[in-house]
């Protein structure tokens, strides 16, 4: 509370500071110790000189500006998560979630370094895991949290190593047309990295007459094939075509 009392001169000065001071700004403590020392939390960093600049117009003072991101109002459950893993520095994606008997559940894959040992990789899951139902438990129920845990690659092909991979997946998918007949050939395939994974798209000619549904069968079973040839690719994305469009 603002006014006469409290602890005097200093209580003064934080009152004058939070009327002055951005909006974005939180968690301002005043602490008497020789000079004071503002915790500034919660400041973009645009306005990080000016919090500055404002604090020692008011009084002699040491300023720390910490800046973490947050969700705003209307952002969604996949936001506030990702907002989450942010602040602990740590890289996700896929993010679900679903409502079963009346519990939340939130799944999500975690890319941890590929030199850290199952147990620190554990130890960073289960932090983030405490964030998200400490955060997303406010009506008594904590949700049920799941993380997949997966390496951040590394050794992402490039270059020429990329179109040595897209001609290995090439022969290798028209090497599987004695198995699924419905295949006449793939081409057009096209390798890139993107987030540090490796994305594969390519063509396939089919017969035009297939109804969709086989189509679809045969495309997710060669995607299953690709991926199981070669483990360095996180995902593939086959167009099919009828042979007057190729």
């Amino acid at each position: 509370m603002c006014g006469p009392g409290g602890r005097g001169q200093l209580k003064q000065a934080e009152c004058r500071l939070q009327r002055h001071l951005p909006r974005e700004v939180s968690a301002l403590g005043v602490r008497g110790s020789g000079k004071l020392r503002r915790d500034l939390g919660r400041v973009f960093q645009p306005f990080s000189d000016a919090v500055e600049q404002r604090v020692q117009q008011e009084i002699e003072a040491d300023v720390t500006v910490h800046m973490e991101p947050r969700a705003h109002a209307g952002e969604s459950l996949f936001d506030w998560v990702r907002v989450l893993a942010q602040r602990r520095g740590l890289a996700i994606h896929e993010v679900a979630a679903h409502q079963f008997d009346g519990r939340l559940h939130v799944e999500l894959h975690l890319e941890v370094d590929e030199a850290l040992s199952l147990r620190d990789a554990h130890r960073r899951a289960t932090e983030l895991e405490d964030d998200i139902r400490a955060s997303l438990g406010g009506d008594g129920r904590e949700p049920d949290v799941t993380i997949h845990i997966e390496p951040l690659g590394r050794s992402i092909p490039t270059g020429e190593a990329m179109e040595e991979l897209g001609g290995a997946v090439q022969r290798f998918v028209n090497g599987l047309r004695g198995s699924y007949p419905e295949l006449l050939n793939c081409h057009e395939v096209k390798v890139r990295s993107v987030d540090r994974k490796v994305v594969v798209t390519c063509h396939c000619v089919m017969d035009g007459s297939l109804p969709i549904t086989r189509v679809h069968d045969v495309t997710q079973a060669l995607e299953d094939r690709v991926r199981e040839k070669f483990p360095l690719i996180e995902r593939i994305t086959i167009h099919p075509e009828p042979p007057e469009e190729a």
